[in-house]
Order: C-alpha cells, then sequence, then structure tokens
C-alpha cells in the first residue's frame, strides 16, 4: 500500500470513528435511561439477565464517560486532519479502546462478586450483565482496528 493510499484510508477511519464517538457520547449524555432500556429489551430477548438501571449517581459516571468520549473524538478527528503531524496519537486511542475492553471483559465476569475473594473462591455468585460485556463487543474491535493502522503506518509516519 503506498504512503498516498493509507492516508486516505487513515483519514476515511479516523472521521468515522470521530462520529461514532461524538453520537454515542450524546447517546450517553442525553439518553441514558433509554439506551438501558433498549439494551435490556435486547437481552430479555436473547434470555440474557438484565442490567441494572444506571443508579442516582450517574451523573458522576456520564461525566467521567463524557469526557473520555470528548477526549477519543477529538484524538480521531485530529488525526484525521493532518495525519504526518499527529500519528503518534494513535496509541492513546488504542490504549482507551483496549483498557475499556478489558474492562468490561473483567466486570462482566466479575459484576456480581461481593467480595475481592470471590473469583477466587470459586467464581460468581449470579449471571453477569451483557452490558459489561457489550463494551468488550464494540471496543475490542476499534482498538483492533486503530493498532493495525498504527503498525501499518509507522512506516510512514513512525518516528
Amino acid at each position: 500500500m503506498s504512503q498516498a493510499s493509507y492516508t486516505r484510508l487513515l483519514r476515511l477511519v479516523m472521521l468515522v470513528f470521530g462520529i461514532s464517538f461524538v453520537v454515542t457520547d450524546l447517546i450517553f449524555v442525553l439518553a441514558t435511561d433509554q439506551l438501558f432500556h433498549y439494551t435490556n429489551m435486547v437481552t430479555g430477548e436473547l434470555g440474557i439477565p438484565a442490567s441494572p438501571p444506571p443508579d442516582g449517581n450517574k451523573w458522576f459516571y456520564l461525566t467521567l464517560t463524557n469526557s473520555m468520549m470528548v477526549m477519543i473524538a477529538y484524538i480521531s478527528f485530529t488525526v484525521a486532519l493532518k495525519p504526518s503531524k499527529y500519528f503518534l496519537y494513535l496509541p492513546i486511542l488504542i490504549l482507551s479502546k483496549f483498557t475499556s475492553s478489558i474492562t468490561g471483559l473483567v466486570f462482566y465476569f466479575a459484576t456480581t462478586c461481593r467480595t475481592p475473594a470471590c473469583l477466587y473462591e470459586g467464581g460468581l455468585d449470579g449471571a453477569p450483565y451483557f452490558s459489561n460485556l457489550l463494551v468488550f463487543i464494540t471496543d475490542f474491535p476499534l482498538g483492533v482496528i486503530a493498532l493495525v493502522l498504527y503498525l501499518k503506518g509507522k512506516r510512514y509516519y513512525g518516528k
């Protein structure tokens, strides 16, 4: 792949990522309850336990979520705008996506543990929530795509 072809692909993917992150952030912030409602409708059809609704302190978590989503959208748009200058922002995006993926997967398996020793003592004491697995399902592929783009682009933009 030529540098020009790679740059076009990187710009397109980063633009799509940025738009996706902005839309997702708006859904998280403006439609949290509806998001849980529809996610639980789907999981109910699949016979998977419903996730509990956000508690009264959801604004604390939404503040942190909003901050992260704005940051990764900014990174995506910045790389799309000027790949040669901001290529090295990609590892931040990769780290973010793999961190959320791993955390979602861990929380999927450990959600119902009530003590730190729960997994050590024999595992889960109930059913995990699909919403935590959903984080892994959505973010892991994005991390892989960003990692592949980063590894392919190092020869053009790596320093």
